[in-house]
C-alpha cells in the first residue's frame, strides 16, 4: 500500500497546454531598455534587479512602477530597509511624475521596515517570515488591484539561512508564491558579483545587472541583461545615464577593462 501511495503521489502529469498563450509584453519604464528585450517585459513574471550600492536599483524599480501608473495599472513598492517616506522624497527629485501618481493611488507603498512595528510578525522579532510577507502583500494586491510589484529587498525576509536546504525550500516557495500573485514583479537584490548567483537569481524569469565601477578615474554606469526567459535579448553591457527623468539606456557598449 505504501509503495502504491508513493507511486500515485509522484505520477507524472501530461498537460495538454491547450489554450495557453504567451504573456503580452509591457514597458519596463526605462527608455532604451525595451528595445533590448523584444519590446518589453513579459507580463505576470518575476524579475530580479541586481547591483552594488548607488547603481540605480531603486530608481529603476520606481520608473517601472511609474510606467504602470501612467498606463492605469496600480503598483506597490514593498520597503523593508528604508522607510517609504524617505524613498518617496528621494524619488521626487526626479521629474517623472511620482507625486501625482501617489496622490491618485497608482503608486502605493507598504512599510515593512523596522520602523513599522506591525511589519515584524515573527516571534523572535528578527525579521518578517516569507509566509507572513506573502499574506500581507496578497491582501493588498486583491484589495487595490495591484498590477506591478516591487520587493525591496529579499535579504530582510527570514529564510532560515542557518540551514541551506531549508532556506532553498523556503525561497522556492516564496518565489512560486510571487508568481501566483498575478503581478509583474521586480525584486531588488544586493548581489554585487554577477558571477556568483543566489537562489532568487536562479528562480527569477529575468535577471538584470546594474554595474557601477571606476575606469580611467571615471565612474562608469551600465546595464546588462544576464537572463530573460522567453526573450531574445542583448547580452552586452550598455551605458546608462541618470537624468532629470531617471535612468536612460544608451546604445553605446561598455567594455570593462581589467
Amino acid at each position: 500500500m505504501a509503495t502504491e501511495a508513493l507511486k500515485a503521489r509522484f505520477e507524472p502529469v501530461r498537460p495538454t497546454f491547450q489554450g495557453i498563450t504567451q504573456s503580452r509584453r509591457i514597458s519596463s519604464g526605462i527608455p532604451g531598455l525595451d528595445q533590448l528585450i523584444q519590446g518589453g517585459l513579459l507580463e505576470k513574471r518575476v524579475y530580479t534587479i541586481c547591483g552594488p550600492p548607488g547603481s540605480g536599483k531603486t530608481t529603476f524599480s520606481m520608473q517601472f512602477l511609474v510606467q504602470g501608473g501612467f498606463e492605469g495599472n496600480p503598483g506597490l513598492y514593498v520597503a523593508f530597509h528604508e522607510a517609504p517616506e524617505n524613498i518617496y522624497l528621494d524619488m521626487c527629485n526626479y521629474t517623472f511624475g511620482l507625486p501625482n501618481l501617489v496622490k491618485r493611488g497608482y503608486v502605493q507603498f507598504l512599510d515593512m521596515s523596522g520602523a513599522n512595528p506591525l511589519a515584524w510578525l515573527t516571534e523572535d522579532d528578527e525579521s518578517p517570515s516569507p509566509g507572513n510577507v506573502l499574506m500581507v502583500i496578497q491582501k493588498i494586491i486583491q484589495e487595490q488591484n495591484i498590477r506591478r510589484l516591487v520587493i525591496d529587498s529579499l535579504k530582510a525576509i527570514k529564510f532560515s539561512y542557518s540551514k541551506p536546504q531549508v532556506a532553498r525550500r523556503d525561497m522556492t516557495r516564496f518565489m512560486h508564491g510571487l508568481k501566483e500573485l498575478g503581478c509583474t514583479t521586480v525584486i531588488i537584490s544586493e548581489l554585487e558579483d554577477p558571477d556568483r548567483y543566489e537562489i532568487e537569481q536562479h528562480l527569477s524569469h529575468g535577471l538584470i545587472f546594474l554595474h557601477n565601477f571606476f575606469q580611467s578615474n571615471k565612474m562608469v554606469r551600465s546595464i546588462q541583461i544576464m537572463k530573460m526567459r522567453g526573450t531574445k535579448h542583448d547580452c552586452d553591457m550598455r551605458k546608462i545615464v541618470f537624468g532629470p527623468k531617471g535612468i536612460q539606456v544608451d546604445a553605446k557598449k561598455v567594455d570593462r577593462l581589467s
